[in-house]
């Protein structure tokens, strides 16, 4: 395809611009006239045509019980709907009118009722600063902070060096010119309301914050090349997206909504790029750009910004289809006769690494968003067809000599894809020879498997039980290989390690949890919306299976002593920190309501769950038999309320130290008021 000729056709076409206010802009008459009349029908949009059988059948459309649930976005309206026609009159005056009977139609369901599926509302109404994500009123966008870009430039000299950590090259004073000019262009000739405030970060700032990029999270989420990786070659956009997600880490003054109205920047200018200029869509920059910031839109701690994240959610997925990104386009043999000088071969390999690494990276960004906020993902495993990740060690070679010492047998393994290695149970093998993004591939995978996570498509098969068991076998043999938390050989597998082990505990602990679905229960107890029935069926369901539960209690005071213990950056860190603390509060409820109502008792034989306690005789007898004393380290009795208040205390702590995802300022809110509700 010629995408010159494209790119000019695209931009000889007129451009069409708004009307100013008050303004009303004549029809083109060359548009109105009788042969035309087929075109204007084309841009009409047309309601689907309906069988009869459709309207027959229409009033069991709402034949359903009305549940709150399943209409968030429909509580606002305040309008007395009962005076209106929902149904409306009949669409023709043909063969659709004899089998409507709208006075039957009408009976089935009264309009009274229908008013109040539309109208239902939270009673008592849930507080302005809800912890449900969907419940929030959007900001104009005359005053929307996303669209103000706080003035930078007075930043104290000492600040701006004491994040400049120095790990790649200084990012040029012009690069800030340059992404005005692009983003000052863009805005003049989209239809996106204009920035109010358009100041993009002096370099300085930028450039610490680019350092910051590769100081903290490129160690956990290593999709870059930090060797190759130059401030003045690379994309200006992408080099911003960079600075947008080192901005996350930084303590300078205005950081937080400077990173703000960056990603809005970033999430216009790659749409509206994509839109215009076809080409650019097709380029691995283009590509890592969005994919960066669509992970720095989900984790914010905005819920505009995650909402848009998930509008634009099949973007990257698509990218990455036509790129190709998640096929092995250069196998391991045809690169071994590949016949190179040695600097150009090592250039081919980084490209080809890239290119793989990024389609992972994609893979691992949407399976977030059913692990991490039960919605729908757009791809499955299956399609990972690249072979996985190479050890981090020769990811990392500085320069072509260095590279060539690992050899071209160590990528021999390449050739293995995560099909490959689900097929022939070579976890700890597999585990051994790929990187971390192989390694969060694996570990994400797994936990799907055993949380039956594959797909939230209603009509997609769920994993059978041989499948989760064996899952879970391959978890608790990697949890082995992950049990000292310095195993890793380099600073970023030191840095990586603690991930990889709260992601396996975290998954063990969902696994064996009674409740799968902890979190709305906690909210519900915010608010005064649970019951003494509910509760019955929650022991119940917990008493039915104690010593599993007792198993997730202790793989859950894992999660809370690792990342209390650990510097966790990871952007998935708060979400499994929370699950792990809401884990370990619902057990001590449980516990109290059961001594209360004095359903058993137990000798008060207690047992410390701290990181050493994973496998010793007192805790095998703790789930074996129980006890009504737990201590967590620096916590009295857990199932005290005095300790469970201790706990709720110490996670808000813990919870704020992450700060560098704004979604941890969220939970730390719901922590919060738990933490009331048991003083109360």
């Amino acid at each position: 395809m010629n995408y010159e000729r494209l790119s000019a056709a695209e931009c000889s076409a007129p451009p069409q611009y708004p009307a100013p206010q008050g303004v009303t802009l004549q029809p083109d008459p060359e548009r109105r006239g009788p042969g035309n009349e087929a075109t204007n029908a084309m841009n009409v949009t047309l309601a689907p045509a309906l069988s009869t059988d459709d309207l027959n059948d229409f009033a069991s459309w709402f034949s359903v019980p009305a549940d709150n649930d399943f209409w968030p976005d429909l509580t606002c309206y305040e309008q007395d709907l009962s005076v209106l026609d929902i149904v409306g009159p009949p669409v023709t005056e043909g063969s659709l009118q004899k089998p409507w009977d709208t006075q039957k139609r009408n009976a089935s369901l009264p309009q009274s009722n229908i008013a109040e599926v539309y109208r239902r509302n939270q009673v008592p109404e849930i507080d302005k600063d809800a912890v449900e994500p969907r419940h929030y009123d959007p900001a104009s966008a005359e005053f929307d902070a996303l669209l103000i870009f706080p003035d930078m430039t007075g930043i104290p000299r000492e600040d701006i060096e004491a994040e400049n950590l120095a790990h790649v090259e200084e990012v040029p004073a012009e690069l800030t010119n340059i992404v005005f000019e692009l983003a000052n262009d863009m805005q003049l000739k989209s239809n996106y309301p204009q920035f109010i405030e358009l100041r993009i970060p002096p370099a300085p700032v930028l450039n610490a914050w680019v350092q910051l990029y590769f100081e903290h999270f490129h160690p956990m989420f290593p999709v870059l090349h930090k060797p190759t990786f130059s401030t003045s070659g690379s994309n200006p956009f992408l080099v911003f997206t960079v600075a947008a997600i080192g901005a996350h880490f930084s303590d300078i003054k205005g950081a937080q909504p400077c990173l703000r109205a960056m990603h809005e920047l970033i999430r216009r200018y790659t749409s509206y790029t994509c839109e215009k200029v076809n080409l650019n869509s097709r380029e691995l920059w283009m590509t890592q750009t969005i994919l960066l910031n669509q992970l720095g839109l989900m984790y914010s701690g905005d819920r505009r910004a995650l909402e848009l994240a998930e509008i634009f959610q099949a973007v990257p997925v698509t990218l990455a289809r036509r790129k190709r990104l998640f096929t092995n386009m250069l196998p391991h043999y045809k690169f071994c006769r590949l016949e190179l000088p040695l600097g150009e071969k090592w250039h081919v390999s980084v490209l080809d690494e890239q290119r793989r690494r990024a389609g992972f990276a994609i893979w691992l960004i949407d399976a977030a968003y059913g692990y991490n906020f039960d919605l729908c993902t757009t791809m499955r495993a299956d399609e990972l067809q690249n072979c996985l990740p190479q050890p981090e060690g020769r990811w990392n070679a500085c320069n072509a000599q260095v590279w060539a010492t690992f050899g071209e047998d160590n990528g021999s393994f390449t050739n293995y894809t995560l099909g490959q290695v689900i097929r022939n149970k070579t976890w700890r093998y597999a585990w051994s020879k790929t990187g971390t993004l192989g390694k969060l591939t694996i570990l994400q995978y797994l936990a799907n498997v055993v949380n039956d996570k594959d797909d939230m498509s209603p009509a997609s098969p769920s994993f059978s039980p041989e499948q989760s068991y064996a899952a879970l076998e391959a978890l608790e043999t990697l949890l082995e290989e992950t049990g000292d938390q310095g195993y890793g050989h380099s600073l970023s597998e030191v840095k990586a390690s603690a991930i990889h082990r709260v992601m396996i505990i975290s998954a063990l602990t969902l696994y064996h949890t009674p409740t799968s679905h902890i979190v709305p229960l906690a909210v519900k107890v915010i608010y005064g919306q649970i019951n003494d029935d509910s509760w019955t069926l929650t022991i119940n369901r917990w008493r039915s299976s104690s010593c599993q539960g007792r198993m997730g209690v202790l793989y859950a005071a894992h999660v809370f002593e690792t990342v209390r213990s650990a510097r966790c950056i990871h952007f998935m860190i708060p979400e499994l920190f929370l699950r792990g603390v809401l884990v370990l509060w619902l057990y001590s409820i449980i516990h109290n309501r059961l001594r209360h109502g004095h359903e058993y008792q137990l000798e008060i034989t207690p047992v410390v769950l701290d990181l050493k306690s994973l496998d010793t005789p007192a805790t095998k007898h703790w789930i074996a038999n129980g006890s009504s004393c737990i201590k967590l380290p620096g916590i009295s009795n857990l199932l005290s309320q005095r300790g469970r208040c201790k706990m709720l205390e110490e996670s808000v702590v813990v919870m704020r130290s992450l700060k560098a995802w704004g979604i941890s300022s969220m939970y730390a809110q719901l922590l919060e008021r738990l933490r009331l509700v048991e003083d109360s």
